[in-house]
């Protein structure tokens, strides 16, 4: 602000104090009466640059940004802006308060930015192999009702485009996005994200090995209301969860096949599914018994009770009894 006010007084100067010099000068040689005039027009040409010149130093510090390459420069008006309306955090160009718009890396010539805003310059947001960003929206539309996750947008890239997020860059200026958690996520790579609007998580992306399946059950989505997907044989009444097409709330019937993916995990469940032949045997791990019945001289029977252990081998997959009556 005071470089703001030093530019006004300097550009008034510059226009102002030239008008009250001297315009020319007499010049007496000795034994001259009358003298030369001398035009002193020069001085007022020197006061004008120099004023302007430091009017125009002040200008450019007022007005050049240069945002270093792994930053993103986010802004806060702070003078010259109407009010926000109550509730709202991110800010419309012409208001005061966090604004939408961010600065990306490089060098930036913004009149007066550094009296009008506060400057901020924050990390740019890295997702690395291996996970994917979640995100928090701080401003927006209210949740839907029923719903606790926002819906998906279809390209996570205009998501995190706060201007598109907040509307403001239509003419009706009304929130696209949905403020809470977001469905749609970010998977690995460099992201310049507004850090006034969104908070950002990382989680573990969804590894699907060799020889497995997922099967994923959604908690969002339309609730299906076409023919039972039933899997063959089984009663529609044996399922607690419905089978559905993909995207609906229930199971999917289709599955994710060995891959990596980037599953949002606040409203996915997953469950790896082994899908290779397998061999189970059930061995040892009970005692066997048995009783010999034999014929005495005197014809009773004589009962004489035996028992063996046999035990779980390394390789048998769990226990099993075997029961078996002879004779």
């Amino acid at each position: 602000m005071i470089l703001l006010f030093l530019i006004v007084v300097l550009v008034a100067a510059a226009i102002i104090v030239p008008k009250f010099m001297p315009k020319e000068k007499q010049v007496r040689n000795h034994g001259d009466s009358n003298g030369e005039i001398v035009s002193l027009a020069w001085t007022g040409w020197i006061v004008r640059i120099t004023c302007l010149g430091i009017a125009l130093i002040c200008f450019l510090l007022t007005s050049c940004l240069v945002i270093d390459s792994d930053k993103v420069g986010h802004l806060k008006r702070i003078y010259f802006g109407r009010e926000m309306p109550q509730g709202r955090i991110i800010a419309a160009p012409d208001e005061k308060g966090p604004q939408a718009k961010i600065l990306p890396p490089g060098f930036h010539l913004i009149p007066f930015i550094a009296v009008t805003h506060d400057i901020e310059e924050l990390d740019i947001v890295s997702i690395p192999q291996g996970k994917y960003g979640f995100l928090v929206a701080k401003d927006g539309n209210s949740m839907p009702k029923g719903q606790f996750i926002a819906p998906a947008w279809k390209s996570a890239n205009d998501m995190i485009d706060a201007m598109k997020f907040m509307g403001y860059d239509v003419e009706d200026g009304q929130p696209k996005g949905v403020k809470g958690p977001q469905l749609t996520v970010l998977p690995p790579g460099d992201y310049r994200v507004n850090r006034y609007l969104f908070e950002i998580f990382g989680d573990n992306s969804t590894a699907v090995p060799a020889g497995h399946v997922a099967v994923v059950k959604s908690n969002v989505g339309e609730d299906y209301e076409g023919d039972p997907i039933l899997p063959t044989g089984i009663d529609a009444s044996k399922l607690s969860v419905p089978i559905v097409p993909k995207g609906n709330r229930g199971v999917w019937a289709t599955v994710y096949n060995p891959g990596e993916y980037y599953i949002n995990k606040k409203a996915y469940e997953v469950t790896i599914v082994d899908t290779r032949v397998q061999t189970w045997k059930y061995l040892g791990g009970y005692t066997r018994k048995w009783i010999d019945l034999t014929i005495g001289d005197d014809g009773k029977i004589k009962q004489e009770p035996h028992e063996e252990v046999v035990p779980v081998p390394k390789d048998a997959a769990d226990t099993a009894i075997v029961l078996r009556v002879e004779g």
